[in-house]
């Protein structure tokens, strides 16, 4: 059976049947997935001490949110900047993070400094479309207005699971039934409308397509 190489910078780092490519912001740096138009989207969540906020039991959400209490931390959150590349905490992010929770729960965070408050940062990968990024990847070949997904040239066994953005909780699940279902022929859990909508060659035809509108 082929084996389906992953390369970075000319040099193969893996070599399989079916290669799966599940890395987040640094897909674009692999050389396959060099065209893919993902980018990151720096995120800030704020540790709220549980002594310092009024006791909750139900996830709160509107334009933030907040969670319950897990080993004495309320987790809020979260910022959302793009082109932004700083990896440290912000206390400024803090401090809009006690803004969008006041939006949810009006007046829960006012005891609490965002000059104490300790957090993580993480980085998003996000897709033009805000969709998800999930099927076999193409080669980057010139197209035409007329060119279809299924007529893309396809890397040999190589596919991906990319472009979650700020919902990975939500399509995880979902996207990996997804794969599988296509990897194994089986029936899959989406209409084909859907699965096209998420292909990640629709990026190389899009812009054709635009284009000739």
């Amino acid at each position: 059976m082929p084996r389906s190489p992953l390369f970075l910078n000319k040099e193969v780092l893996a070599e399989a049947p079916v290669l799966i490519m599940a890395s987040g912001v640094a897909a674009p740096g692999f050389s396959q997935f060099s065209w893919l138009p993902q980018f990151p989207a720096r995120g800030q969540v704020s540790h709220l001490p549980a002594s310092a906020t009024p006791a909750l039991d139900v996830v709160a959400y509107k334009l933030g949110y907040i969670i319950p209490e897990v080993d004495g931390l309320r987790l809020a959150g979260a910022t959302h900047t793009i082109g932004d590349a700083e990896s440290s905490e912000r206390q400024a992010d803090h401090r809009e993070n006690l803004a969008r929770l006041n939006l949810v729960l009006p007046g829960y965070g006012t005891k609490v400094d965002p000059a104490t408050l300790k957090g993580l940062v993480g980085f998003r990968p996000m897709s033009p479309d805000r969709m998800p990024i999930v099927g076999p990847v193409p080669l980057q070949v010139p197209v035409t207005a007329n060119t279809r997904l299924h007529n893309l040239p396809l890397n040999p066994g190589l596919w991906c699971v990319q472009g979650f953005g700020a919902r990975g909780i939500v399509w995880s699940a979902l996207m990996a039934d997804l794969l599988v279902s296509r990897l194994e022929g089986e029936p899959l859990p989406l209409e084909n409308d859907l699965v096209d909508a998420i292909d990640p060659g629709r990026f190389l035809i899009k812009p054709k397509r635009c284009s000739a509108a």
